[in-house]
């Protein structure tokens, strides 16, 4: 009698279990569209943001965003969308979450390489990039500053541009698995 109580207490707690794993494993195709539909209205705020119709909220987000960022928030609704919906699909792929970090990387890059186009200036402390790309909507902001700056101190203006599209272009190959040289030299 205490056997059978104990095996339909196992039996029990084992439907449980697959019960609880299968009502899992349909509500995450709704977690996954919940996740977009915010992602979506995240992004959609920001572009919203960039042409002064979010309101107070807007305009901190704005400032914050071209302070960080520089001329890239433009883009980065679009890279916010692209890189949540390809984590989502891609969650349990190692491969895919390297490609994902190689891109991340290589979008850091791309504000340093900004900012070096924008220009360096040595009179200005490190904060002050953020606060002059926030006002004036230029440059690669903080991020853009915070590669670009000690790079171009150490090696000058077009080193440090050489230097930054050498690792764009590491993190690129990274990003496809192709390999650069092989392509040209095929050609």
């Amino acid at each position: 009698s205490v056997k059978k109580a104990s095996v339909t207490q196992q039996r029990e707690k084992e439907y449980r279990r697959q019960e609880s794993q299968e009502r899992s494993r349909l509500e995450e195709p709704v977690r996954i569209e919940i996740i977009m539909t915010i992602t979506a209205l995240v992004c959609v705020l920001l572009i919203l943001s960039y042409v002064n119709l979010c309101g107070v909220v807007g305009t901190f987000i704005n400032q914050l965003l071209f302070g960080l960022m520089g001329i890239f928030t433009y883009i980065f609704p679009f890279v916010l969308f692209f890189f949540v919906a390809f984590y989502l699909s891609n969650r349990s792929n190692r491969v895919a979450k390297q490609k994902l970090l190689s891109g991340l990387a290589c979008l850091f890059l791309l504000t340093g390489l900004i900012q070096l186009i924008a220009g360096i200036d040595e009179n200005r402390k490190f904060f002050d990039y953020y606060v002059y790309c926030s006002d004036n909507k230029c440059g690669g902001g903080i991020f853009g500053a915070a590669i670009a700056v000690p790079l171009a101190k150490l090696f000058g203006t077009v080193a440090t541009a050489v230097i930054i599209a050498a690792l764009m272009i590491v993190f690129i190959l990274l990003l496809t698995g192709k390999a650069l040289f092989r392509a040209i030299s095929r050609a």
